[in-house]
């Protein structure tokens, strides 16, 4: 019997790639604007290796001025000082129209909640991170519990965050599905502490994400569609 729906948020629930290369795109724009001398293809294969190869991934705050590095630029003179501003206004202008939330994800979790399932997120983001997200999205209404790593702290695939989600729904892991899409966080973790997992490949495409071979995923359930969950969860009854 299934008590609790649990689910990830970044390329589980909202479109965080797309949304940040929507951002990265005008950034570009206006850099180019300023005089960037360099294509924005290249440029944003640049921006792109910059979050890769920092430890706080596509949360660096100092992604521009990195980029901007890579190509040589002098900080401090004032053609840095313009190009590297225009990005971040560009980038900022850009982010404010919103984050964009899968097809289907309100339809399904409007659906879970009215089924009466208990819904919770667990997400290896920070408090200000995971509620502006939620709260700018208005996907934050669906959930009873809401674990960020500022609760739990520590990161996925610790069991710690999805204990602690169970023990606020007063569910025990067995009545309960972890919904993510990242196997080695996601669905290694929910697995670890006894959850049904769920394996959202949706979320891993070719747009700047790490690409994974479904074959080796070891998840209970694999989908291509958020609104596929429905079905499962109709399934275990």
């Amino acid at each position: 019997m299934i008590d609790a729906v649990l689910i990830d948020i970044d390329n589980t629930i909202i479109d965080f790639v797309t949304t940040k290369r929507n951002a990265i795109k005008r950034a570009i724009d206006e850099m180019q604007l300023r005089g960037l001398k360099i294509s924005k293809e290249e440029a944003e294969k640049k921006i792109m290796e910059v979050y890769s190869e920092s430890r706080h991934g596509m949360e660096d705050k100092k992604v521009f001025q990195k980029f901007l590095k890579k190509l040589g630029y002098v900080e401090k003179n004032q053609e840095y000082f313009r190009i590297l501003y225009s990005g971040v206004n560009g980038y900022r202008q850009e982010r404010s129209k919103g984050w964009i939330v899968y097809e289907g994800v309100c339809e399904t979790l409007k659906n879970i909640k009215e089924s009466g399932l208990k819904l919770g997120v667990v997400t290896d983001a920070l408090n200000e991170k995971a509620y502006l997200r939620l709260t700018n999205t208005q996907l934050d209404f669906y959930f009873d519990v809401i674990v960020t790593r500022s609760i739990s702290k520590e990161y996925k695939p610790s069991g710690r965050p999805f204990l602690i989600a169970l023990n606020k729904l007063k569910v025990k892991p067995q009545n309960a599905i972890f919904v993510g899409d990242n196997p080695k966080r996601d669905i290694a973790g929910a697995k670890a502490v006894g959850l049904i997992t769920v394996y959202a490949s949706y979320g891993t495409t070719d747009k700047g994400t790490i690409l994974f071979n479904h074959e080796n995923i070891k998840a209970d359930y694999v989908i291509s569609d958020i609104r596929e969950l429905s079905d499962i969860l109709e399934n275990l009854k």
